[in-house]
């Protein structure tokens, strides 16, 4: 979800005593970012990671932006849950990825370019998606329980996530990947469809 940058400003003068941390994992697919408040505010911190938008999860890098003294509060306390160092190739990688934004940027609109197209196509095989601005698209089967349609994706080695907890243990989500894997997942979900709708009409669960 996100939030109108009056919201995150109004956080931040409410709580000028705490640090107050902004979570811009999928900011660049939103087109808002709370980096411009960063003048303003010695309590902000924004963090981002390298593995969305750069499609750079392997290196398992990220970034944290905020003022010297909201910085030094963060390092007071990463030793003691950040088990991920970051080794030079890491370092390199992310700085070539930073050095070369208009490549991040083309990237960034090809993997909307095709959410938008494969939500456009779910929703003609009659799934339900949620609004998403993210690197995902968060969906719900007409026919079928989330549990089951998870299952039998991953048999067909189309990995995607489940959860089933409240409120979203009927939801699935997937990643968007090359406009070629996602015509495979539409074409495996196309016959997905077929199926579930002959096994309603003669009464299988």
């Amino acid at each position: 979800m996100v939030e109108p940058l009056d919201f995150i400003d109004a956080l931040l003068a409410s709580n000028s005593n705490s640090i107050v941390i902004i979570d811009e994992a999928y900011a660049d697919f939103a087109g808002q970012t709370a980096i411009p408040l960063l003048d303003k505010y010695d309590n902000l911190i924004i963090t981002r990671t390298f593995s969305k938008a750069r499609s750079l999860a392997g290196i398992r890098l990220g970034v944290a932006l905020g003022s010297p003294l909201a910085i030094s509060k963060l390092y007071d306390v990463k030793n003691s849950f950040n088990s991920y160092c970051v080794d030079y190739v890491a370092q390199e990688v992310g700085l070539a990825s930073i050095n070369d934004q208009t490549l991040v940027d083309l990237n960034i609109a090809k993997i909307i370019a095709t959410r938008n197209w494969f939500g456009k196509e779910l929703e003609k095989l009659g799934f339900v998606i949620t609004d998403s601005q993210t690197n995902f698209v968060f969906i719900q089967s007409p026919l079928s329980s989330a549990k089951n349609l998870y299952e039998k994706m991953y048999e067909a080695h189309i990995i995607i996530r489940y959860w089933d907890k409240p409120r979203i243990s009927n939801w699935v989500r997937i990643t968007i990947g090359t406009e070629e894997e996602m015509r495979n997942v539409l074409a495996f979900l196309a016959e997905f469809i077929q199926q579930e709708k002959m096994n309603n009409s003669i009464g299988i669960n």
